[in-house]
């Protein structure tokens, strides 16, 4: 039975940097390397859902009590200009220390988008909480896109057009917190815990501001982001306790 799953528009036989204009392609695995498409088989839409519902079958049907001990599906939703090297490993690296939650749900920067608007019809805004992180660390956003605004000609061309800074560096705007009945702002350092030990957010719409630049500022933290920074830096435990605690506290 498969361990891993691939919905994949690309061209060159699944790995390229195009688009393949013939659509989705799928692929199945037992083992990784996943960056190698050799470990890959390709099948038709049909067995791919055939197979991930016979894997999802197989799993056991636990009390609400053994959350941890559940088997779960996670879907990762990667960034934008990623290479399918770069997607498949962190898909197995995503693997290796899964949330644990029956489905999780990991979409990275423009994946972000991609797993809106999948759930755009599902998912109103009222009465649901929010969380947002950011980190003056993520050079991603924080400096590389308010030098491609402006290097964008066509901004530079309008006087009132100022660059600005991406959502997952300087967070969400005083504006757009106030539109929220609640907020509630935390930072994130190295060995945070917030499961059970910090009173849940309130219920209802209520926006969590969580900011990463403490743990993404830690001497202790060696990850290696090159010119994006810290913008890939989510695979801590702290991270995971937060997610967990808003989600579930």
């Amino acid at each position: 039975m498969p361990r891993y799953w691939l919905i994949s528009d690309r061209n060159n036989n699944g790995t390229g940097t195009g688009l393949n204009n013939n659509g989705l392609s799928y692929f199945v695995s037992d083992a990784g390397p996943l960056n190698n498409i050799a470990n890959w088989w390709r099948v038709s839409p049909g067995s791919f859902r055939t197979q991930l519902a016979a894997a999802a079958d197989q799993f056991p049907d636990l009390n609400p009590g053994q959350n941890e001990s559940q088997s779960h599906v996670t879907i990762l939703i990667h960034g934008f200009n990623v290479s399918f090297n770069s997607s498949t490993s962190f898909y197995q690296d995503a693997s290796v220390t899964p949330c644990k939650a029956k489905v999780s749900v990991i979409a990275h920067s423009m994946g972000d988008y991609v797993l809106q608007k999948a759930m755009a019809a599902a998912w109103t805004r009222k009465n649901q909480p929010l969380l947002v992180s950011h980190s003056d660390k993520d050079d991603a956003v924080g400096k590389a896109f308010p030098l491609a605004q402006n290097l964008n000609l066509f901004a530079r061309l309008n006087p009132n057009k100022t660059s600005s800074t991406g959502l997952g560096a300087t967070g969400p705007s005083a504006a757009t917190t106030a539109a929220f009945p609640s907020s509630l702002q935390v930072a994130v350092a190295w060995g945070s815990k917030f499961a059970g030990s910090v009173p849940a957010p309130e219920h209802g719409s209520t926006l969590v501001v969580a900011d990463l630049t403490p743990i993404h500022s830690e001497p202790q933290n060696h990850f290696d982001g090159g010119l994006s920074g810290h913008h890939s830096d989510i695979f801590l435990p702290e991270i995971y306790d937060l997610m967990s605690w808003f989600l579930f506290a």
